[in-house]
């Protein structure tokens, strides 16, 4: 049986602190679903999620994960995340945490404004 196509796109060139602005990472995410979405006879369906500039909070990513309840294990999930990264590390006993820029992201504060990178895999 065809599986069905779930692609999650979360792409951020425009920031609130526009010192971090990126020129291609939003339009990577949509080039992405614009692909993904031609493959109509290669796939049962396809649904394609994309979160763009102001839409990537952390809020959204962690509600993103919904979007894959309805998943069998024939169909194919694509992820993709375009945009800053940071690595912090609390203290020298401390692991680094590596965390995914959003758009509210304050860089002064990582812990509390930034998408710690285990959501990302919380919604696989």
């Amino acid at each position: 049986e065809k599986g069905s196509l779930y692609f999650i796109g979360f792409g951020v060139s425009k920031y609130r602190d526009k010192n971090l602005n990126l020129k291609y990472a939003d339009q990577d995410i949509q080039m992405q679903a614009n692909t993904f979405a031609k493959m109509q006879n290669q796939y049962k369906s396809i649904y394609t999620h994309q979160f763009t500039n102001e839409m990537v909070t952390v809020d959204a990513i962690k509600r993103a994960k919904e979007i894959l309840r309805a998943t069998k294990v024939e169909d194919t999930v694509i992820l993709s995340i375009s945009g800053h990264g940071s690595f912090e590390k609390k203290s020298k006993d401390s692991n680094e945490t590596y965390y995914f820029i959003t758009h509210e992201t304050d860089i002064n504060d990582l812990e509390n404004s930034a998408a710690p990178f285990e959501l990302f895999e919380e919604i696989l």
